[in-house]
């Protein structure tokens, strides 16, 4: 009995610190008013989709309209952009990661961003020199950059591109951490065993402890680690909402979408001194979110269940996640 009395209080705890914290990223979320202007609510950019892999980036983008955000733009190869223009009119494709133009045209449209995603669907060919330059553009423009799927294997790469920096999230799941951990962390291998929270501290810490990290599995964490000391600079935050036990690809990217919105509104929200960092509150943000939907998804489908089932239950999920966001002012 003592030990289900404790059990009891851990779980009403957890969900005390969740509704916080989902409160304060329903703070930060632009409000809907007759007065507001299309792209106040965000203009963003997902840089992925070659001719292998063009859902991806499909997923991303949508799932930030899908949350709120006004406008999205997807930079990808030219042979993925008929294609992803063939899946929703919403997006605004440009067909130049691969072109011997991109930087120049990254040069052009980044600055009319307000946060940048850079990975689904990158794939490991000739879009690389352009993901490259997105991050370095994305990073000295100060930027919210979220990295995801082959965007980590750029990371892993050429990590000066990210040292330093002070808005960036990593979003990877337990195989691309580990990867990350081998490639930025001296002399260890992509096959030993760490926990994720002290793993993703120690990579955090060797960029420069201004890098974020999300860490996707059983239970999501996100961690910063600033070794200066500051207890705000370096903390841990975990997501336990139920997901789903499906599978499927694209649930990574819908993610990755969703951060790349919430990043842009926990950056430029307004922020109390007790406030977690906006790296870290926008990563558990996004991740509630993506398992809540993940959960009415697969209470629909079942075994049918896909990303795009996922897509259609942003909109009801936000609403129960974060209802005072859903308000309408004059």
């Amino acid at each position: 009995p003592a030990l289900s009395r404790s059990v009891l209080l851990l779980i009403s705890r957890q969900m005390s610190d969740a509704s916080q914290l989902l409160s304060e990223a329903a703070r930060r979320i632009p409000p809907l008013s007759a007065g507001s202007h299309k792209g106040q609510a965000g203009r963003l950019c997902v840089v992925g989709g070659c001719r292998e892999y063009t859902g991806a980036p499909y997923f991303a983008a949508a799932a930030a309209l899908r949350v709120g955000a006004d406008l999205a733009h997807v930079i990808c190869a030219e042979a993925a952009a008929p294609v992803i223009k063939s899946y929703s009119p919403e997006l605004i494709v440009h067909p130049v990661l691969d072109g011997e133009s991109a930087s120049r045209e990254l040069e052009l449209w980044l600055p009319r961003f307000h946060a940048v995603l850079v990975g689904p669907g990158l794939g490991r060919g000739e879009c690389v020199a352009g993901a490259e330059a997105a991050i370095k553009l994305a990073v000295s423009l100060n930027k919210p950059l979220v990295i995801d799927a082959d965007g980590l294997a750029v990371v892993c790469s050429r990590p000066h591109l990210i040292s330093g920096a002070s808005r960036v999230l990593l979003t990877p799941n337990i195989v691309e951490l580990r990867r990350l951990r081998s490639a930025l962390c001296d002399g260890d291998s992509p096959d030993t065993d760490e926990a994720a929270e002290s793993t993703a501290r120690r990579i955090s810490r060797s960029l420069g402890g201004g890098v974020a990290l999300l860490c996707k599995g059983p239970v999501d964490v996100a961690v910063i680690d600033n070794d200066d000391g500051n207890a705000a600079a370096s903390s841990t935050l975990t997501c336990s909402v139920v997901g789903s036990p499906r599978r499927c690809g694209g649930q990574g990217d819908v993610l990755a979408g969703l951060a790349l919105a919430f990043a842009n509104w926990c950056y430029a929200g307004p922020a109390s001194p007790a406030s977690p960092h906006p790296a870290l509150l926008a990563a558990f943000a996004a991740s509630a979110l993506t398992r809540r939907c993940s959960a009415a998804a697969f209470k629909v489908n079942r075994r049918a269940m896909l990303a795009s089932d996922l897509l259609a239950q942003i909109g009801p999920c936000s609403r129960e996640l974060f209802p005072e966001a859903d308000a309408v002012s004059d």
